[in-house]
């Protein structure tokens, strides 16, 4: 399921277990889709995830974390969970996974983790932001906190991130020139056809 989502192999294993907790809410919840606001659930079920060290989503949301999708859990729902295996995200949540990658890419990251869902989710207004709004947590905010507590990481995990980003940027390069090349190719074929 996971696996079909877009550079689903960037996120940090916290990071898919937030998706997947998001999922397992939607579902319980006898949700279509996964909504930002089941993201922000996720977000709060791993306590040491960095989302939660930069946000204490547990304790600033706190109880009224299960009150924030206004949908109680459905009668049956471990029979809806486990008869459900696929369940799509919202448009919303997939602008949320977009920016998440951006906010990633804008520190020159490769993987994606929990802070940059954080990040992603407050970017524009969607029920998980507006949450989160009310519990006074900000993008600036976030974005503060994500950089304060990165700084203690070892520069050994640094500079593994920071490979991820040039192995990424070649890339992108690489291609741009080959489709350079097929045009200019292109280009040549159709100027000798035409002087034939």
């Amino acid at each position: 399921m996971l696996t079909s989502w877009p550079m689903f192999e960037r996120y940090t294993e916290q990071a898919r277990r937030a998706i997947y907790f998001a999922r397992r809410e939607a579902v319980l919840r006898g949700a279509g889709a996964i909504s930002p606001a089941h993201l922000v659930l996720g977000l709060s079920f791993d306590e040491d995830s960095r989302a939660n060290l930069i946000a204490g989503l547990k304790d600033k949301l706190g109880s009224e974390l299960p009150t924030l999708l206004a949908t109680p859990l459905h009668p049956c729902s471990t029979i809806a969970y486990t008869a459900k295996p696929d369940i799509p995200l919202t448009d919303d949540s997939k602008k949320v996974l977009a920016y998440a990658a951006m906010e990633s890419e804008r520190v020159c990251r490769f993987l994606i983790d929990t802070d940059d869902l954080l990040c992603g989710i407050l970017r524009f207004r969607n029920a998980g932001s507006i949450a989160l709004g009310s519990a006074e947590i900000s993008l600036s905010h976030a974005r503060r906190a994500s950089k304060r507590l990165r700084a203690n990481e070892p520069p050994e995990i640094r500079r593994l991130q920071q490979i991820g980003v040039d192995v990424i940027g070649g890339f992108r390069q690489a291609l741009v020139k080959l489709a350079l090349i097929a045009v200019v190719g292109l280009i040549v074929v159709l100027i000798v056809r035409m002087l034939q």
